[in-house]
């Protein structure tokens, strides 16, 4: 208890940070197949990720950035209802409001970090009643994809995003130099509050 870490919890943290950039690194290669794929699913309206060749700044986050982030924002051209359906059917990815993890997490914005700023701030800041954000963990990515595609009912297409477009080497700039249960639990009532956190 306190401001000082107890010597076993420095330790396990020190430990723990040994191995961080090999993690990282796993679960930003993941999410960027993650967010190609997403691209040729069914309902999906649009994927935000530096990496994609689709982000108008790819070029720049690729010189700039040595991977483009374990977080992989998309919008369902459904709205809220379509996101809270595919929250519900998720199996692998879970619901919390706290992203960040070795485990893939999912949050609805709208109705979590961003509900209490008001419709007319999201709207300004482009958080739709559609959006979602995923951190990606470490689990492996085609069960990750897989999850995804069952959730949505999308059937696996052949798509550019999953066959062509590979992961960039660091600093790469191309031509031009974002419990379950408990979670969805709260879905039904139309909003996931902090309890669905795990």
């Amino acid at each position: 208890t306190g401001p000082s870490l107890s010597p076993f919890n420095a330790w396990v943290l020190l430990k723990g940070m040994e191995t961080l950039k090999l993690r990282v690194m796993a679960q930003c290669e993941s999410a960027f197949k993650v967010a190609a794929a997403l691209e040729a699913m069914k309902g999906v309206a649009r994927v935000t990720y530096p990496w994609l060749d689709s982000h108008p700044q790819a070029a720049l986050c690729r010189k700039q950035m040595q991977a483009g982030g374990t977080m992989v924002t998309f919008e369902l051209a459904g709205g809220k209802q379509a996101a809270f359906d595919m929250l519900r059917k998720l199996e692998i990815i879970d619901i919390s409001n706290n992203l960040g993890d070795a485990k893939s997490l999912i949050t609805h914005p709208a109705t979590t970090t961003h509900r209490n700023i008001g419709q007319q701030a999201r709207d300004e800041m482009g958080v739709s009643d559609g959006m979602v954000r995923l951190s990606v963990g470490l689990e492996d990515v085609d069960d990750l994809i897989g999850d995804l595609r069952q959730a949505l009912g999308a059937e696996k297409q052949q798509h550019q995003g999953e066959d062509e477009q590979q992961f960039p080497a660091a600093g790469h700039a191309g031509d031009d130099g974002e419990g379950c249960g408990h979670g969805r639990n709260l879905l039904a009532s139309g909003t996931t509050s902090a309890a669905a956190r795990r």
